[in-house]
């Protein structure tokens, strides 16, 4: 949990996942067994059980508290883009997180779980959105992209821009997940993607420049802790 972020509540969560369903026009389509049943895959799969270290429920519902909270870090306003959309997309965007292509699968989970509730174009046109942006979380290419992608994408880097004891225990967590490979060749590649987002004139597409510097602070600081004593 992060600082000012409320422990997470499945309860909450149900109304809240309810009620940005019914704001994108696919809720009303869903019966109530149904959205249980959607519910309850939706934390089994990020159960701190099936995810024990970052990419778990806990991740999710910082992702969620910093776009409930945009305005503390993002210089948008809260009509600029849309919100439901956003919020849909960062619940999935970690769905697949192992195997080839995560971001395909998990927007592909997306759509394959709500396209039968969309009875109509602007229903499923923005269920397609929010698939969409999911796809744009391998912060890879940064063409081409829309409002909301740009804000996803951003929200799943915040972690970057967090206070040093925080960014800290994220890196920990990382390692972790990746226990199974060796430290020969987790270290290069972590600092080959390091290398790459510090490369970029921009880490962030909508957050302040607080958030901008604060983030290469903590990746140049990572980086040289492995140089010094992960790399020989």
């Amino acid at each position: 949990m992060r600082r000012n972020q409320e422990p997470f509540s499945p309860y909450k969560d149900f109304y809240q996942l309810e009620q940005v369903l019914a704001n994108l026009g696919i809720a009303q389509n869903i019966s109530y067994n149904n959205m249980c049943d959607i519910h309850a895959h939706f934390l089994g799969v990020y159960s701190t059980y099936s995810r024990p270290h970052y990419h778990n429920i806990e991740h999710i519902a910082y992702c969620l508290h910093k776009l409930e909270n945009f305005h503390e870090w993002s210089y948008l306003a809260s009509d600029d883009f849309n919100i439901p959309e956003v919020n849909l997309a960062l619940r999935w965007h970690d769905f697949c997180y192992y195997g080839e292509n995560p971001e395909i699968a998990s927007s592909l989970c997306l759509i394959n779980t709500f396209s039968q509730y969309c009875k109509n174009e602007s229903s499923l046109y923005s269920l397609l959105r929010s698939a969409g942006s999911i796809l744009h979380t391998t912060h890879k290419d940064k063409t081409a992209r829309t409002l909301e992608d740009q804000i996803t994408s951003d929200i799943d880097l915040l972690i970057f821009a967090e206070p040093n004891e925080i960014y800290d225990s994220y890196a920990k967590k990382i390692r972790l997940e990746y226990s199974h490979i060796s430290d020969e060749k987790f270290y290069p590649n972590r600092l080959k993607f390091l290398e790459s987002m510090l490369s970029r004139s921009q880490i962030f597409d909508t957050a302040n420049h607080i958030c901008e510097d604060r983030a290469r602070k903590n990746m140049n600081r990572e980086m040289e802790l492995i140089k010094k004593d992960k790399i020989k």
